[in-house]
């Protein structure tokens, strides 16, 4: 699955398909392709949406989540045919077999905010529910990573604007959000080991002898 939100975007880190069932990873080769596509798509669902999508098979699904006094709906719209696309963007996803929008409607007290995702899947997303299914998926992880990397090394709070820095640090932090979780032995909890090892050169030095044992290199690397 590959989303886009206006905001950012997940390209496979593998550049092929994964191959989980019912789950599927398309990257795109072409980059002017990857620049124009969310405004493409954009403007397709948008036109559908008004003026209908002609002999299209469009599925639709709907879910409400409420939490908190948040109540959150979800509208999910996917089209397995995508004949209707230019040749060019079609050869530039291998194994394309669909395209979605998620239209999500977040009303907080008297604040509604909308959002519209867009997607594309491989031939393994047959239908709407597999793709509801697959973006809770997509999203779950990284909220949850988003919200960890934040509350242990207050990501959101870095200024880091210039070059590649950016990026940089966001691979540092997961390498050292990688590394803390493999002292398992610890009762201290993330953030509480980040601060101890920072001050105390004994664990600093037995975290980066684990990170860099041979097992456990392998292991870091995959998950950053």
């Amino acid at each position: 699955m590959y989303c886009h939100n206006r905001c950012s975007g997940l390209p496979n880190r593998g550049g092929g398909e994964d191959r989980r069932p019912g789950v599927g990873i398309t990257s795109c080769r072409s980059k002017t392709t990857r620049r124009t596509w969310p405004k493409r798509f954009g403007s397709f669902f948008e036109e559908g949406n008004q003026a209908g999508f002609g002999r299209l098979n469009v599925q639709r699904f709907e879910e409400i989540e409420k939490d908190h006094g948040r109540i959150e709906t979800r509208r999910y719209t996917w089209i397995h045919d995508v004949s209707w696309m230019d040749k060019p963007m079609r050869q530039a996803w291998k194994k394309l077999g669909g395209v979605g929008m998620i239209e999500s409607v977040r009303e907080i007290g008297n604040t509604v905010h909308t959002e519209h995702r867009y997607a594309i899947g491989s031939s393994g997303v047959q239908t709407v529910a597999m793709f509801a299914n697959a973006s809770r998926n997509h999203w779950g992880i990284e909220n949850g990573l988003h919200w960890t990397l934040d509350v242990v090394f207050r990501e959101d709070h870095c200024r880091a604007r210039k070059g590649h820095s950016a990026r940089n640090f966001s691979v540092l932090r997961k390498f050292d959000l990688a590394t803390l979780r493999k002292d398992e032995d610890s009762k201290m909890g993330l953030r509480r080991r980040r601060v101890h090892a920072d001050r105390h050169q004994d664990y600093r030095e037995s975290l980066i002898s684990l990170a860099f044992s041979a097992t456990a290199s392998e292991d870091i690397m995959l998950s950053v």
